[in-house]
């Protein structure tokens, strides 16, 4: 065979999809109205050339009231023969200047109950603010009105609703706070027993939470006399490397952090032992 070729075939170059977007942006009320506007273009080829007859315009003026409005893009098609052009408009937010501030702490140790809402400032007349709450680093769309009670660390924030802030919703900067674990001692008891030979010694506790209708359970706890010998009031080495701490319906054991004494004291009483004498 001899192979022929063609000297030249057709193809088709695509427009670039490329999405232009307003850059957002937020003034108080008395600050300069923006002469320009920036925005991004997102998709263009590495090397493809930069965009020409791009522009953001907005209706506020210098006069405008508090509130948002449209940056608008406009491209020019004709002026990128390259680009298929999809536009995306932004927004100038005008505030009042009335900043939301959490003042003070609202960090606690575990009690059983929610914790109080913060205090706080800036709130404008006439409005009703919300007080959320989320855990710590959680997604923003967890956020909730619901106190934590849990221990744990978690963040606040107070947010006045669109519809009562004339259609432009204020939110302080969140705050961070934490409900520390309750600190609680364990009482433990070693039993008194007779002589055997061995150092070991029984031991059982016990807990008080000092919590309305909380209870926890404590196992694997075990001690060791100093000696084996008979004694009085002798000191028992506690070991917790295995103590496990539950709670009984209803209460989580992760809101308490327990503590143990080093060591308790009990007897290791004398045996009782007979000695008799052979009959011969």
């Amino acid at each position: 065979y001899e192979v022929m070729y063609p000297n030249n075939v057709t193809a088709t170059i695509e427009k670039a999809q490329v999405t232009v977007k307003a850059k957002d942006v937020m003034l108080t009320i008395g600050e300069t109205i923006p002469t320009t506007y920036e925005y991004t273009v997102e998709g263009k080829p590495e090397n493809g050339e930069e965009l020409q007859g791009i522009s953001c315009s907005c209706s506020a003026t210098q006069s405008s009231e508090a509130g948002e409005y449209d940056i608008t893009v406009t491209a020019d098609e004709n002026a990128n023969p390259n680009y298929q052009i999809t536009v995306q408009n932004g927004t100038l937010k005008i505030t009042d200047g009335t900043a939301i501030i959490i003042t003070g702490d609202i960090s606690k140790d575990y009690d059983g109950q929610p914790v109080e809402n913060p205090t706080y400032t800036g709130v404008p007349q006439g409005t009703t603010p919300t007080v959320e709450y989320k855990k710590k680093n959680a997604s923003d769309d967890t956020y909730t009105t619901e106190a934590p009670k849990d221990a744990g660390e978690y963040q606040v924030r107070v947010r006045i609703p669109d519809e009562q802030a004339g259609g432009t919703s204020q939110t302080s900067a969140p705050v961070e706070f934490t409900i520390h674990p309750k600190q609680v001692i364990a009482t433990v008891t070693a039993q008194n027993k007779p002589y055997d030979g061995t150092p070991n010694a029984e031991v059982t506790a016990s807990v008080p939470t000092g919590v309305e209708g909380e209870e926890l359970n404590i196992t694997g706890i075990t001690g060791t006399f100093e000696n084996p010998n008979a004694g009085t009031d002798k000191p028992v080495t506690i070991d917790k490397t295995n103590a496990e701490v539950t709670g009984k319906t209803g209460t989580n054991p992760a809101n308490y952090e327990v503590m143990y004494p080093n060591n308790v004291t009990a007897t290791i009483e004398k045996a009782q032992v007979t000695v008799k004498a052979k009959d011969v």
